[in-house]
């Protein structure tokens, strides 16, 4: 009798047991269901704030962006230009710059016409003075001789100079190029990746190379992914050292398909949205190659603005990432405070 009185009070206890077990259990469930749905809507917003500030990081890299410029500069104007190479790069959507000497003239025999000229410059390519080195000692004189012959016949006085086989010179040449409104000096550079950001100043300095060089092809990689670089490559007709080449020209512009920006450079657009201006979307995680083909004047200007407006962009990348900042830091301690009154119940 004593056995079975003594099981039953140990079924019993098991019973009572199992009960408090089962309503600790429905308390604990129902604290547990409590928590969550205090918690949860914290951790939603601290998630939603966090994938903000992910973005904000995200657009301010491709709004710092300056994509980095080349231009095409024919320093010899023969008619080829118009019957050859107007037409390969025009279907590859880039213009290049038409070179002006006192032997490289529109009109001149053996020269693009002066309707030919005319029509490359309505379809956006650009003009360059190219200083001819017979004058290397009398610069005053040449200088006044093209302007004369560009007022004489109607047309725009260019911004841009090249100076080959280092005829620069500074201290002779700067006063005059001011005075007349030259803003861009071309010089020949040393290689394709060195010296290629300059400050645009009163007069913007920028190097040449000819189109044709070895280790182009690294170096524009590079560029792609430079910031406010600029790049000019000479190209000519007969001189052998930067000849054109029908084939090999094409498959140099075929190679930069994939980065080319073809909008203007001007476009908010470009730095806004740039993935939809190549062919290929870009991985967020590494920088976006870009490239622009296009005139000194257009290259100039949006190096200019870039630098502007990055002063601007930092302070009010700082401003909302603070404040972002602020936001999640206060969620996370309410987050805290509501565990560690949970942990102390």
């Amino acid at each position: 009798m004593k056995r079975v009185i003594l099981l039953i009070l140990a079924l019993c206890l098991l019973g009572v047991g199992y009960m408090y077990v089962r309503r600790a259990d429905a308390i604990g469930q129902w604290d547990i269901q409590n928590l969550s749905a205090e918690v949860e809507p914290l951790q939603q917003e601290k998630e939603r704030l966090e994938k903000q500030r992910t973005a904000l990081n995200e657009e301010y890299t491709t709004l710092l962006r300056d994509p980095s410029t080349i231009q095409f500069l024919f320093r010899q104007l023969n008619e080829e230009i118009f019957t050859d190479v107007y037409p390969l790069m025009r279907d590859h959507g880039i213009v290049g710059v038409l070179g002006v000497s006192t032997q490289q003239y529109p009109g001149r025999r053996g020269c693009l016409s002066k309707s030919q000229f005319s029509r490359l410059q309505m379809d956006g390519w650009g003009t360059c003075l190219v200083f001819d080195l017979d004058y290397r000692y009398n610069f005053a004189y040449w200088f006044t001789y093209m302007s004369q012959q560009f007022t004489r016949d109607g047309y725009t006085m260019p911004k841009a100079i090249f100076f080959p086989d280092n005829s620069y010179d500074p201290e002779i040449m700067d006063e005059t190029l001011i005075a007349a409104g030259i803003e861009t000096v071309v010089v020949n550079a040393e290689d394709g990746h060195s010296a290629t950001i300059s400050k645009v100043d009163a007069l913007w300095f920028t190097g040449a190379m000819p189109w044709n060089y070895t280790g182009i092809s690294n170096d524009i990689q590079l560029l792609t992914l430079t910031d406010g670089a600029n790049l000019v490559f000479t190209v000519s007709i007969k001189d052998m050292w930067d000849a054109y080449e029908p084939e090999s020209f094409a498959a140099l512009l075929d190679s930069w398909n994939e980065y080319l920006v073809r909008e203007s450079i001007l476009d908010s657009s470009v730095v806004s949205n740039g993935s939809a201006l190549i062919n290929g979307a870009a991985d967020s995680q590494t920088p976006q190659q870009l490239l622009k083909v296009c005139t000194f004047e257009d290259a100039r200007e949006a190096h200019r603005l870039a630098a502007e407006s990055r002063d601007s962009l930092v302070r009010e990348h700082e401003r909302q990432q603070a404040e972002l900042d602020a936001q999640i830091e206060e969620l996370e301690g309410k987050i805290n405070a509501v565990y560690n009154d949970w942990n102390h119940q």
